[in-house]
C-alpha cells in the first residue's frame, strides 16, 4: 500500500514538474516564438486568409506585445499591417466576469477598412464571423460581461 501511495506521489510531482517547466519555457524567447507560430497557424486556418506575426512577447497575466503584424481581408487586400500592438491587460478581472484593458498602444499601424456599396458589411466582418458561436440562442442565466478600456495611444496610425 505504501508503494502505491509513493508511486502516486511521484506521478503527481512529475506532472507538476512538467507543467511548471512548460510555463517557465513559455516565458523564454524560444517558447514565445513557438507559441507565436502556433497562433499564426491557428489564425490562418480560422480566418482562411494570410496572417503573419513577426514577433510576439508577453508576460502573463500582465501584457501582450505583437510586432510585424499583417492580416489580409478575404479579397487578399491588406486589412491590417503594423509595427507594434501592445495591450496591458487586467486578467484578474476575468475571474469576476470583467474584461479590463488598462492600455492599448498602436504604433506604425495601417488599417484599411472599407465597404463596397450597396453592400453594408465591412471588409473585416469575416473576423467576427469566424469567431462567432454557432449557437445563436441568448444565454439568460449568466451575467453580462463587463468591459473596460482605460487608455489608448495611437502613434503613426492611418
Amino acid at each position: 500500500m505504501k508503494k502505491v501511495g509513493r508511486g502516486i506521489l511521484f506521478v503527481v510531482l512529475g506532472l507538476l514538474l512538467v507543467v511548471g517547466s512548460g510555463v517557465v519555457w513559455l516565458q523564454t524567447t524560444s517558447g514565445q516564438d513557438w507559441l507565436t507560430q502556433q497562433a499564426v497557424s491557428y489564425l490562418r486556418k480560422k480566418l482562411n486568409t494570410k496572417v503573419d506575426i513577426a514577433q510576439a512577447r508577453f508576460s502573463l497575466p500582465d501584457w501582450i506585445e505583437l510586432r510585424g503584424v499583417y492580416v489580409e481581408d478575404l479579397r487578399r487586400d491588406t486589412l491590417l499591417a503594423g509595427g507594434r500592438l501592445f495591450v496591458d491587460l487586467d486578467v484578474w478581472g476575468l475571474l469576476q466576469s470583467r474584461v479590463g484593458i488598462n492600455e492599448i498602444q498602436l504604433e506604425d499601424i495601417r488599417l484599411k477598412v472599407y465597404r463596397t456599396l450597396p453592400d453594408t458589411t465591412f471588409n473585416f466582418a469575416f473576423v467576427a464571423k469566424a469567431f462567432a458561436s454557432e449557437d445563436t440562442t441568448p444565454d439568460t442565466t449568466t451575467a453580462p460581461l463587463d468591459m473596460r478600456l482605460d487608455a489608448i495611444q495611437l502613434r503613426n496610425v492611418r
